[in-house]
C-alpha cells in the first residue's frame, strides 16, 4: 500500500522516518490556516480604531492514518513506532513527498490513547501543532564574485525571510558591512585616512598533537598529584601513552617555552580538549600558564571525577599560594569537546568556555560559549607569560581513561595601540552572518564584534539590493535563504 500523501519526519540530530517505510499509511494531511491576532487602539476624536500590531498564531495539522498489520505482535510494534515517531520533546521537521522542496516544523501536543487501536486493519488520527506558523520553501543560493557591484537577492515567498551570508576575506580589514536600502549589518569599526590599523592579536604559539618537538619534562608539579608516565600524540591529539602509578592524580606532565622564548605581559591562551564521559573512569586534562621560573600563573582544566560520569571545567589564576578559581563548575554537557580561553589585558581578565560540534559538512563550530570576567584591581595576578605546560592524568587505580585528549594549544600576544583601530580579520578569514538566529561566526567561532547600531534583517518579498563594504578586501560572498509563506 502507498500513502495518499506520504511525508518524512526529520529530527534535530538529522535522522529521518519515512511514513510509508514505517508502515503508517497516510490517508489525509490537512494544515489549517493560522489565525491572525490583532491589537487595536482608539484615537480620541476619530471614528473607529487603528491597528497597532498583528501576528500569526500557531496552527494545527490533522493527519489520518490507515493501520494494516497481520498479527498482534506487529500491531504492538506499530504502536511503538507511532510513539517513538511523534512523541518528542522538541519540534521536528516534516517534509512532504508531494512538495519535497517545502517543509514545516511541528510538535505533538496533548495525550494519545493507544488502546483505541485494537484491530490490525483500522484508522487513527493525530493532531500536531505548528509553533512556527510558516511553511518553508526552496533553498536559494547566490554567489557574488564581484564585491564592487550591488547584488540582488530575490525572495519568491510571500513573507519576509532571514538570509545567511558567508564572506571570505582577501585582505586585512577593521570592518565589514552589508548595506541595503533599509538595512545594514556591520562588524568592527571604520577607519579614516588618518587612523592607524593594527593587529591586536598576534599568534606566537600554535601546538597540536602531531609531534612533541620542543616539549620537555615539566619543572612544576600538577595540582594534587604526581608526574609519572609518558605523553604521546595520536591523530593531532596530545594523549597519555602511559599514566605511571600513584595513589592520587598521576600522569605525564610536559612544558614548552613560547616561540622565540618571548615573554608577554598581555595574552590570550586557548586550550582545546576532548574529554569523554564514563562513570567507571577518572581523568583530567590540564593546561598550565607558566612564568619565566616555571611557576604556575594560571590553569584551565576539564576533569572527569564524578561517579555520574559528568565532566567538570575549571579556570584559575595563581600567584604562589594565592589561587583564585574564576570558574569551577559542572559543565552543561556530559562530555567536553571544546576549548577554554584566558585573556589578559592589563588588569582585565576575560574567560570563555566553549562547547564545539560538527556541522553536516564536517566543519567544527562553536555551539555554546559562556563568558566570565575578573578585574585584578589589587594587581595580584600580573606576571608575564613565558611558557605553557600540559598534564593528562588519572586517579589512583581507576581504569585507563578512554578519552582524555588535549587537542591543541594556542597563544596570542595582545598588542596595544590606544589611538589605533584593531583589525577584525585578514586574508582567508571567513565570516558568517546568520540573520535568523542573530549569530555571527568567524572561522566557525562565535564572533562578538557587531556594531551597536547594526541589526539582523530579513529579505522582503521580491527583489532586495545590497552592497558589501569594503569591496577591496572581499574575495567572495555567498548568500543563502529559503522562501517562506503560509
Amino acid at each position: 500500500m502507498k500513502s495518499i500523501q506520504n511525508f518524512i519526519i526529520e529530527y534535530e540530530d538529522g535522522t529521518r522516518v519515512d511514513m510509508d517505510e514505517a508502515g503508517l499509511w497516510v490517508e489525509s494531511f490537512h494544515i489549517y490556516s493560522p489565525n491572525v491576532e490583532r491589537k487595536y487602539s482608539q484615537i480620541q476624536g476619530r471614528d473607529g480604531a487603528v491597528q497597532t500590531s498583528s501576528r500569526l498564531t500557531t496552527r494545527k495539522i490533522d493527519i489520518s492514518f490507515q493501520v494494516e498489520t497481520e498479527s498482534p505482535e506487529e500491531l504492538d510494534a506499530l504502536k511503538h513506532t507511532i510513539f517513538n515517531t511523534f512523541y518528542r520533546k522538541k519540534q521536528y521537521k516534516i517534509i512532504r513527498d508531494l512538495t519535497p522542496t517545502k517543509f514545516l516544523f511541528a510538535v505533538q501536543e496533548g495525550e494519545y490513547d493507544f488502546d483505541n487501536i485494537t484491530e490490525s486493519d483500522a484508522d487513527f488520527s493525530i493532531t500536531l501543532t505548528m509553533l512556527d506558523p510558516f511553511i518553508y520553501g526552496q533553498k536559494r543560493t547566490a554567489i557574488i564574485e564581484n564585491p564592487y557591484a550591488p547584488f540582488v537577492l530575490r525572495n519568491y515567498g510571500m513573507e519576509e525571510t532571514p538570509p545567511d551570508f558567508t564572506i571570505e576575506l582577501s585582505g586585512p580589514t577593521p570592518l565589514l558591512d552589508i548595506i541595503g536600502d533599509e538595512d545594514y549589518m556591520r562588524i568592527g569599526r571604520p577607519a579614516t585616512v588618518d587612523d592607524v590599523t593594527f593587529k591586536e592579536y598576534e599568534n606566537i604559539f600554535n601546538e597540536d598533537g602531531f609531534n612533541l618537538t620542543g616539549w620537555t619534562t615539566a619543572l612544576f608539579t600538577p595540582d594534587g598529584g604526581t608526574k609519572s608516565g609518558t605523553m604521546g600524540v595520536d591523530s593531532g591529539n596530545f594523549i597519555a601513552t602511559s599514566f605511571g602509578s600513584g595513589t592520587n592524580w598521576h600522569g605525564p606532565t610536559l612544558a614548552k617555552s613560547l616561540n622565540g622564548s618571548v615573554v608577554i605581559p598581555d595574552f590570550k591562551v586557548r586550550a582545546y580538549f576532548n574529554v569523554g564521559s564514563n562513570p567507571s573512569q577518572r581523568a583530567r586534562t590540564e593546561v598550565y600558564l607558566l612564568d619565566t621560573a616555571s611557576n604556575v600563573i594560571g590553569k584551565v582544566a576539564a576533569v572527569l571525577r564524578k561517579s555520574s560520569g559528568e565532566v567538570d571545567v575549571e579556570i584559575a589564576l595563581r600567584n604562589g599560594s594565592n589561587v583564585h578559581y574564576v570558574v569551577s563548575m559542572d559543565w552543561i554537557y556530559k562530555e567536553f569537546f571544546g576549548y577554554m580561553d584566558i585573556i589578559k589585558k592589563g588588569k582585565e581578565f576575560t574567560f570563555y568556555i566553549a562547547q564545539q560540534g560538527y556541522r553536516p559538512d564536517g566543519r567544527i563550530y562553536t555551539r555554546q560559549k559562556p563568558k566570565f570576567t575578573f578585574d585584578d584591581d589589587n594587581s595580584e595576578f600580573q606576571k608575564s607569560l613565558a611558557a605553557i605546560g600540559m598534564h593528562i592524568g588519572t586517579h589512583s587505580n581507576y581504569p585507563t581513561p578512554s578519552k582524555a585528549n588535549i587537542r591543541k594549544i594556542e597563544v596570542e600576544k595582545i598588542n596595544s595601540q590606544p589611538e589605533g583601530i584593531p583589525l577584525i580579520g585578514t586574508t582567508g578569514d571567513i565570516f558568517e552572518f546568520f540573520h535568523g538566529k542573530s549569530e555571527i561566526y568567524k572561522n566557525g567561532d562565535i564572533f562578538y564584534g557587531k556594531d551597536f547600531g547594526a541589526r539582523f534583517f530579513h529579505l522582503r518579498p521580491g527583489e532586495n539590493v545590497y552592497l558589501a563594504n569594503p569591496p577591496e578586501v572581499i574575495r567572495e560572498i555567498r548568500a543563502e535563504w529559503r522562501d517562506k509563506g503560509t
